[in-house]
């Protein structure tokens, strides 16, 4: 998935989840932390961990349509949920170029 990045920048900062429990862990904290008042809340069972970042506690889901980068506050929550951006496939990409460049 991150091929071209990883070619292109030597601290790409993503990194994608591939140990099984690493990714269970990270979805569970996030049904923690995405209340019912959260609009992710109608999707929660279908968020699938993807990525992590290294510079921030932000994680890359996938709900089979649209990608999501959740910042995770490991915590039970705050009552709102969890701040979130919505990508569109073909959007995401240019959204990863940002976030190494300016985050």
């Amino acid at each position: 998935m991150f091929e071209e990045f990883n070619a292109k920048y030597e601290d790409f900062c993503w990194y994608e989840i591939t140990n099984e429990l690493s990714k269970n862990n990270i979805e569970k904290q996030a049904k923690q932390e995405i209340w019912p008042s959260s609009p992710l809340y109608a999707i929660i069972d279908k968020l699938e961990a993807v990525a992590k970042s290294e510079r921030q506690d932000d994680v890359l889901f996938f709900d089979g349509s649209k990608y999501y980068v959740i910042h995770l506050a490991w915590n039970k929550g705050n009552g709102c949920g969890p701040r979130y951006k919505a990508l569109l496939p073909n959007e995401l990409s240019e959204y990863l170029e940002w976030y190494q460049l300016n985050v």
